[in-house]
């Protein structure tokens, strides 16, 4: 404001000084032909020069002045938070301005008060919360660390404290991984975000075993990571509480005094025994001599027991957890980059899920191929074989064999530079394994057998394959009449997909068939049906491209039969749904007979709703649908992994048919039928220019 007035008084100035120098020139050019005219010039041009000198004076009176004081009321509301009146001159020329602005400055001051009034409540709200969460987190029994992204610790508690042992370097600000063990925490937490990128629903991982950095003390801990975008953007959670786990002594000194220690001893009796009985004895010595060789017979298989038992006991007691061995494989990669292994490793074969400690599984198989690397091994492949009880890890390598002396010694050596106190022969024995050594052609193989998943997981398949064929010539089973009027959300679907051996249903045969539910409109992942088939045939290559079911995977799996026959069971009363479901349903009509049952129930189609709804544009294949609604799917070509994305899509069209007026089961039935038709009319033309 200062500024525009020395604007106004400089420019009206010089103004003024113009003003008045054209008239002194105007009357000296004058003076000598028309004197009087000349004077009568320059007491005009200083007459408006100081008229224009009075009317900056007058604006900066008049407006400036008291726009000047208006500001300086508003700087002083800004200031103090209080209304303060501006002292304005009688008259000015600001009209009802100053009015206004003090009305907006009461509305705004009285907001502030309110907002001030807020804050305080807040504040005193979240105090409250402190001090009950700080409460709350004395009293819980479990360790509790909330870390950033890079590590450092926002939140402890007393309890992490005491399971920590109260080291040094645990304190706000300072890194977790000095308190943890690095190695390990570092694993999980790689791992865990690895996964939550492919599944944005993952939050935690099972309990794995961590060091304590400074007292060496075994802790279970549960991850979970805090932020969607990216996972764990906003850090993570971790809860500790006491491990149980014995350490020393491999598996203990009871399994070892069981496995070795008693079971020699009995062994030789029975031995002795059955010498003994061979020879020739009066009636009275071999009657004791039988005794005493059944007996022992009978010890010894109740040490056999009771080792499994006490074996048993121990792996409970160690969490392991289901992991895949593809991850296993990159987070093996990374981990020897890390440490600066020079041993490039690579992946063969496909995934395979097992039950495992990941973290000390990797450390494992790294300070082995550190091992081989110091003999100057530099290549390594890691896979994994499905057997009947579990999985085998298998690492091959090009280069010398370990000796069985060089082996063992290993087996037995503690890992304490990786960060754990444990040997890789105790690490193996709490997976219930025994590594063992073979040589191949070009080199060496460890075998690592491991337990099998604890819960049902997806096949992985190559992701780029091409997509089913259309079927859509069929007659869409009829709802009863006790059906035609239920509301579509009341209704009970079971959404179900089939895996085969080809496209042909007279030639080709079932090998996998999963299903899920799908109850008032919303998808129950916890009541599914999977189920692998043994088909009685053998599987062609081209089939095992798609759905990636192999040979040795339907060993021992139900034949087709018997497999329909349960899904009939679990579909009891449900309305069938599948996508492109004629193929589906002819699968299961085919084997209605053997299984001695009938599939009456009405059956719905995504594919043929989907084209209802979006006027036949687009791409209507499972994937394409997907995309459009934004549905992601996990493990495509697997029957589980589609059923899941069908019931998906269905309660998105199911929303979609209500919106365009369908409201009963009868009339979504109707709508899909209506679109057989249509579609075969559409492929006609493509099949006859097919035929040119």
């Amino acid at each position: 404001m200062v500024e525009g007035r020395r604007l106004v008084f400089w420019v009206s100035g010089a103004l003024a000084l113009a003003v008045f120098a054209l008239a002194v020139f105007a009357s000296a050019a004058l003076h000598d032909t028309a004197p009087g005219r000349g004077g009568a010039a320059l007491a005009f041009g200083s007459l408006l020069a100081v008229a224009v000198l009075a009317a900056a004076v007058l604006v900066d009176r008049w407006l400036l002045a008291p726009a000047r004081a208006l500001a300086r009321s508003i700087e002083i509301v800004l200031a103090t938070g209080r209304a303060s009146a501006a002292p304005l001159p009688a008259r000015h020329a600001l009209g009802a301005l100053p009015l206004r602005v003090g009305a907006l400055v009461e509305r705004v001051v009285g907001a502030e008060e309110r907002l001030g009034e807020e804050r305080a409540r807040a504040k005193a709200a979240a105090e409250a919360d402190r001090r009950r969460l700080a409460a709350i987190l004395r009293d819980i029994g479990e360790g509790l660390i909330h870390a950033a992204p890079d590590g450092r610790i926002l939140l402890y508690n007393d309890a992490a404290v005491t399971l920590l042992g109260a080291p040094a370097g645990l304190g706000l600000g300072r890194s977790v991984f000095e308190v943890l063990s690095h190695e390990t925490l570092a694993h999980h937490l790689d791992l865990l975000r690895r996964l939550a990128r492919g599944d944005a629903s993952v939050r935690g991982s099972e309990p794995f075993i961590v060091t304590a950095a400074e007292t060496g003390r075994l802790l279970r801990c549960r991850l979970s990571l805090v932020g969607d975008e990216p996972p764990g953007g906003e850090g993570f959670v971790l809860v500790l509480a006491e491990a149980s786990v014995p350490v020393s002594g491999g598996t203990g000194r009871l399994l070892d005094q069981l496995e070795s220690g008693w079971r020699g001893p009995v062994a030789a009796i029975r031995a002795a025994a059955e010498v003994l009985r061979e020879s020739a004895l009066d009636e009275q010595t071999a009657w004791f001599t039988r005794v005493v060789v059944e007996e022992t017979a009978r010890l010894e298989g109740l040490l056999c027991e009771l080792a499994a038992e006490a074996r048993a006991m121990v792996l409970q007691q160690w969490p392991l957890y289901d992991v895949a061995t593809g991850d296993l494989a990159e987070v093996l990669a990374e981990r020897l980059a890390a440490r600066g292994i020079d041993v490039r490793l690579g992946c063969e074969g496909e995934s395979a899920w097992a039950s495992a400690d990941s973290g000390t599984l990797v450390v494992l198989l790294a300070s082995f191929l550190e091992r081989l690397a110091r003999k100057g091994v530099t290549e390594a492949t890691l896979s994994a074989r499905n057997r009947s009880h579990g999985v085998t890890l298998r690492l091959a390598w090009r280069g010398p064999l370990l000796e069985r002396e060089e082996f063992e010694t290993w087996l037995a050596s503690r890992l304490e530079g990786w960060g754990l106190p444990f040997t890789p022969r105790e690490i193996a024995e709490r997976h219930g394994s025994e590594p063992w050594l073979a040589s191949s052609p070009e080199g060496g193989v460890l075998h690592l057998p491991l337990s099998p998943p604890k819960g049902v997981h997806q096949v992985r398949a190559p992701p780029a394959l091409p997509a089913r064929p259309e079927f859509y010539d069929f007659e869409l089973a009829a709802a009863p009449a006790s059906l035609e009027s239920q509301p579509l959300r009341q209704a009970s679907y079971v959404v179900f997909d089939c895996e085969t051996t080809g496209l042909d249903v007279e030639q080709d045969d079932l090998l996998q068939l999963a299903a899920v539910r799908v109850v008032n409109g919303r998808v129950i992942y916890g009541e599914v049906f999977d189920c692998l088939v043994d088909p009685g045939r053998s599987i062609p290559e081209d089939s095992i491209r798609f759905h990636g079911i192999t040979p040795d995977m339907i060993v021992g799996k139900p034949p087709p039969e018997v497999v329909v026959a349960r899904f009939a069971r679990f579909a009891q009363g449900a309305v069938l749904v599948a996508h492109n479901a004629a193929f589906d349903l002819s699968f299961l009509h085919k084997y209605e007979r053997r299984a001695g049952v009938r599939f009456e129930q009405p059956v719905l189609d995504t594919l043929l709703i989907a084209a209802f709804l979006e006027d036949h544009r687009g791409d209507h294949s499972l994937d394409g649908v997907a995309a459009r609604l934004g549905i992601p799917i996990r493990g495509r070509h697997t029957a589980l992994g589609d059923s899941l994305a069908t019931a998906e899509i269905l309660v998105r069209l199911l929303s979609m048919l209500e919106a365009r007026g369908i409201k009963t089961l009868g009339e979504a039935i109707r709508a899909s039928r209506s679109m057989v038709e249509i579609r075969r009319q559409r492929a006609r033309p493509v099949e006859a220019a097919s035929r040119v």
